[in-house]
């Protein structure tokens, strides 16, 4: 179990006065005075001398349980752990699957031209015999920028479908600097219907997506290979070549250990059939003659893309010959022609570039508010739809969901990109990127699914402009995206289970808070890396990483942080088996906090300290120290507490076979957890009382009380809804 980590996440009264602060910060439009917020409440708490101004509520960390009777909360308001989770070897819960593919791998809505390869053989129907179920091949799609590659992996991807039972999976690396292995794995495991696994140590993870991939014919398409940093290449082939699946790559390289389709330009006839589609698109096809259709085959060298472009130029009320001219006598290669006079057209204005080259920045696409304050716009909505009509019409910018959201495909980013890198410009366009997603972080802070699911679905964006903050040394932003993201367990990466990025990130956040000799935030980094490696079992890396903290803390004579940090050290030695040291941990960290009379601290390691007793059988000693600790959460109004310890005190008595005083106690808990809007730990008493009424043969009355509360952590997106769901097909398999 996680205990509420000290170091940074805090109790409720000085949090509370941090976000206010936060708000301040967002209003002023600067990190650095949302990280001074953090680091004064930091700095006043650890060296033990700032009652928080509400009430503190008690974190109370349950113990371990045992296997198939008790979920540990993820919550942000009780800070308590994720589980860890199950081995692979687990039969996996039976989950319907998303539909695997989103809005951009549809066909081009002119229709899908058949190509054949450079031995005249047909792609797709290649394709159907290499990657045909069981066959485990590797198959990689390369070719020059432009020529296809993508639309014939989303050709395939929708044809194979159905021979596949959807058991597919689809990842594009487009725009993504710290795409890794773990980032392949997470997707292929969501897409799967396992987001439980995401949340695994690299090695369990590999292990396990493989097991998954391997029950049933899988195919897995990775998009714009050639983006990946080239060790992360060599961890992914090796893990596709070690697994039971067929693997469909696009790349503008070869790759040497997999079969090498190469997907040549078009000849004539494809080009003829792709440009009468295109063409039939257009407002005025009859400008468009044999002779114009022909130059401009020639003009794009039998691109496809590059021929849309020039499609939508002439389309765009210009004349063909001049058009063609100009083409034709540019500077560069075709497809920097083609783009460069797309770009420097007079109807695109600055407007359209300033958009364009901000939409290069994006991973994968932008939301209008997103993309209108990058470019510059602030929320003038007119001047973003006028600009994007002008990029729109040129075939340079791409609708999704309903045009609420823009992209730019591959070749169109990496052009745009050089674009960026040469304007003079790049600082300005990323240093808004920054601030709209620093802002946009803090704005999603609440602990509400609603404000989780923002964040979520703006994920790549956030850790992108993290990256680009670090890159730039913009320590702040860095600091305060990495505790707006992902310190557990209330960051969103953490509950939803990203918890390669939570390790990421915070090893990011540690390094930038050496860089800014912040000494408070190296601590709560440490801490939060402690807490997350030992939530895998990594307890080695843990324990450095705890230790650094105590060391921390007794270097700035922070006895609130230390006294924190012992308690972490101990329950480590407590998950490791080694009870005398945890005792003597916990010992140490009680005596700290009763000396500066943290009444809410000395709670949650009594708490500990019956959980402790709990597991040794002590269950008179149990009760008293839970007992000790519910009494000075009644005396405090912390009503958090007394609930989670009334739970606690519910599961004492349901292992003693009291199951009416169980009954009774859970109940408190519940309505108060319930006033409170406490979503996550309703759900983990409902749980509770869903296996109390297993227990006592009431199906009925169980299965409903575990689906509600199946029913709140998917609403969540708590990787709990696993445990629940593997309850209920429990109870169903009895039945």
């Amino acid at each position: 179990m996680r205990l509420y980590n000290l170091w940074h996440s805090l109790r409720e009264g000085i949090r509370d006065n941090i976000l206010a602060d936060v708000m301040v910060a967002v209003g002023l439009g600067t990190a650095a005075v949302f990280r001074k917020a953090i680091v004064g409440s930091l700095k006043r708490f650890f060296k033990g001398n700032a009652p928080p101004a509400q009430p503190p509520q008690i974190q109370q960390t349950p113990p371990p349980p045992p296997p198939q009777k008790v979920i540990v909360e993820i919550d942000t308001t009780r800070l308590t752990a994720a589980p860890t989770p199950e081995s692979p070897k687990t039969e996996p819960p039976k989950v319907e699957p998303p539909a695997p593919s989103p809005e951009f791998l549809r066909q081009p809505h002119f229709g899908f031209v058949s190509r054949r390869d450079e031995e005249g053989r047909d792609i797709i129907g290649r394709l159907k015999v290499e990657l045909a179920p069981r066959r485990n091949k590797l198959v990689t799609l390369s070719g020059a920028g432009g020529v296809g590659k993508t639309t014939l992996a989303v050709e395939a991807f929708r044809v194979l479908g159905k021979t596949y039972k959807e058991h597919l999976a689809w990842s594009d690396a487009t725009g993504r600097a710290g795409y890794t292995l773990a980032t392949l794995l997470d997707e292929v495991a969501t897409q799967l219907g396992r987001v439980d696994l995401r949340a695994l140590a690299p090695e369990a993870k590999e292990a396990a997506v493989r097991a998954v991939v391997a029950e049933h014919p899988a195919l897995v398409v990775l998009d714009n290979y050639e983006t990946i940093d080239k060790a992360e290449q060599e961890r992914i082939e090796h893990w596709l070549a070690h697994t039971q699946c067929c693997a469909l790559i696009t790349s503008r390289q070869p790759i040497r250990s997999t079969l090498n389709v190469v997907i040549p330009t078009m000849p004539p006839d494809e080009a003829q059939e792709f440009l009468e589609k295109r063409i039939a698109q257009t407002l005025d096809a009859q400008i468009f003659s044999p002779e114009v259709r022909q130059r401009i085959y020639v003009t794009a060298e039998g691109n496809p893309f590059l021929m849309e472009w020039v499609v939508a130029q002439i389309d765009n009320a210009q004349e063909p010959d001049k058009v063609l001219d100009e083409l034709m006598h540019g500077e560069g290669d075709a497809a920097e022609r083609v783009f460069g006079r797309s770009f420097n057209l007079p109807q695109v204005g600055e407007d359209g570039r300033a958009v364009l080259l901000a939409l290069s920045l994006f991973v994968p696409s932008a939301s209008r508010p997103a993309l209108a304050a990058v470019a510059g716009f602030g929320d003038d909505e007119k001047r973003l739809n006028a600009a994007i009509k002008s990029l729109h019409a040129l075939w340079l910018v791409k609708g999704l969901d309903g045009n609420r959201r823009f992209t730019v495909e591959g070749l169109t980013r990496s052009l745009t990109r050089v674009r960026l890198s040469k304007s003079g410009r790049e600082d300005e366009f990323r240093q808004r990127f920054i601030a709209y997603f620093l802002q946009y972080a803090i704005g999603h802070r609440q602990k509400t699914p609603e404000d989780y699911d923002a964040l979520e679905a703006e994920r790549d964006n956030l850790l992108s402009a993290a990256d680009a903050a670090f890159a730039r040394e913009d320590l702040d932003s860095v600091l305060s995206m990495t505790y707006a993201l992902a310190v557990p367990p209330s960051g969103m990466l953490y509950v939803r289970g990203y918890w390669d990025d939570v390790v990421r990130r915070n090893k990011q956040g540690l390094e930038a808070a050496r860089s800014a000799n912040d000494t408070y935030s190296i601590g709560a980094f440490a801490n939060s890396l402690g807490s997350i490696l030992s939530s895998r079992g990594d307890h080695s890396a843990a324990k450095k990483n705890y230790e650094l903290a105590v060391e921390i803390a007794r270097q700035i004579n922070a006895e609130g942080g230390l006294a924190a940090s012992l308690h972490e050290l101990g329950r480590l030695a407590q998950e490791q088996g080694n009870i005398e040291e945890a005792r003597r941990l916990y010992g140490e960290s009680l005596e700290i906090k009763k000396r500066l009379g943290d009444q809410s601290g000395v709670a949650i390691t009594l708490h500990q300290l019956a959980t402790l007793a709990q597991e040794r059988g002590e269950l008179g000693e149990a009760r008293r120290l839970y007992d000790e600790s519910l009494e000075i959460a009644r005396r405090l109004g912390d009503q958090g507490g007394v609930a989670i310890t009334l739970h606690e005190l519910g599961r004492l008595a349901q292992g003693q076979g009291e199951l009416d005083e169980a009954r009774k106690l859970y109940g408190e808990s519940l309505e108060i957890n319930k006033r409170l809007g406490n979503q996550s730990s309703v759900a983990t008493t409902l749980d509770g009382l869903g296996l109390l009424e297993k227990e006592e043969g009431n199906v009925a009355e169980a299965v409903r009380l575990l689906s509600e509360s199946l029913s709140i952590f998917e609403r969540l997106g708590s990787p709990n809804a696993e445990i629940v769901r593997r309850h209920l097909e429990g109870l169903k398999d009895e039945a």
